[in-house]
């Protein structure tokens, strides 16, 4: 993946996480916090790197409450802690980062490390106010540098797709065991919990397949525009070696030239939870070459990248 490509998805991670966690607070505009906590739940450099110091979103939301509770102190205000609202966590339609924040995304040149630079950026941020936090983390700055410095990269599933394949790929970290995730994707009856092309419980069809339907309407309750016939969907599980790889078929009964559809669902071990990469193949089902085929093969192949990170952002979100 290139740089531009890499940091449109980073900030792409980083926005819907902070949103999320913006919307639990009731907030339309996210701040420092909310991409702090972020950045935690990050697949990147950078959140490698504060997972590896021991910094998870749970530590780094308790520092946040409490650096706020202590400068409520400082100024005689006793203030109850109001409970977040999970059940608003997905309602982030209408959020928006801070001018500070937005200025701190303008000023990280494009790069393929961009959480590990925003990261960094952060650190320099001037009110005092990530220091602060840091202070009631146990992680220093220093050590914090150190451990970016030394994150690498987890090595990422490789698969040579055939040549008439069109593939896209994703990562995520996912804030829960990979135990717990693996029974979350490979579970036909929860496909509508996660799959975003999903719109209702799957029911059960004769050899190991699984009929349901997409989405009729968006996040926004607006009514989603589907070609005809593209709403019916057949899923079938092709590989489950647990706890590491799940593989889904789809294909669309009611339209006998559309192209069918592989799911790839890698999964490891990584601090605070389970690194995931998703990869989405798409596969001809009638051959021959079609010029318009070939002419449309970039926007197919960029349709195949955002199939892949919308998996991986809904997959990370059902855990948040």
């Amino acid at each position: 993946m290139n740089r531009i490509a890499a940091t449109v998805g980073t900030s792409q991670t980083l926005s819907m996480a902070g949103f999320t966690e913006a919307a639990r607070h009731h907030r339309s505009v996210a701040d420092l916090d909310d991409l702090l906590v972020a950045l935690t739940l990050d697949d990147g450099l950078g959140g490698q790197a504060l997972r590896s110091g021991g910094l998870d979103r749970e530590s780094m939301r308790a520092a946040i409450a409490a650096t706020r509770s202590q400068r409520l102190s400082a100024l005689g205000v006793s203030a109850d802690a109001v409970e977040p609202d999970d059940s608003s966590a997905r309602r982030t339609a209408r959020c928006t980062w801070s001018p500070r924040v937005l200025q701190l995304f303008q000023s990280v040149p494009a790069s393929r490390d961009f959480s590990a630079s925003i990261l960094r950026a952060v650190l320099d941020e001037p009110s005092g106010h990530v220091a602060d936090v840091l202070a009631h983390t146990g992680l220093d700055r220093t050590e914090l540098e150190r451990v970016l410095d030394a994150a690498a990269d987890a090595p990422s599933s490789q698969r040579r797709a055939a040549t008439d394949v069109l593939s896209g790929s994703a990562s995520a970290h996912v804030a829960a065991p990979i135990d717990t995730v693996w029974a979350l994707v490979c579970d036909p009856a929860r496909l509508h919990e996660w799959a975003p092309a999903v719109g209702e419980p799957a029911r059960e069809q004769e050899g190991g397949l699984w009929l349901t339907n997409a989405p009729a309407t968006g996040p926004d309750g607006r009514p989603l525009r589907m070609r005809e016939g593209a709403r019916l969907q057949q899923w079938q599980l092709i590989d489950a070696a647990e706890p590491t790889r799940v593989v889904w078929a789809v294909t669309y009964p009611a339209l006998a030239r559309a192209n069918r559809q592989h799911l790839f669902l890698d999964l490891a071990p990584s601090a605070g939870g389970t690194r995931l990469q998703v990869t989405v193949e798409w596969h001809r089902t009638v051959s021959g070459g079609f010029p318009l085929g070939r002419l449309l093969r970039p926007i197919t192949r960029w349709a195949a990248n955002q199939g892949a990170r919308s998996t991986a952002h809904a997959i990370a979100g059902t855990f948040r």
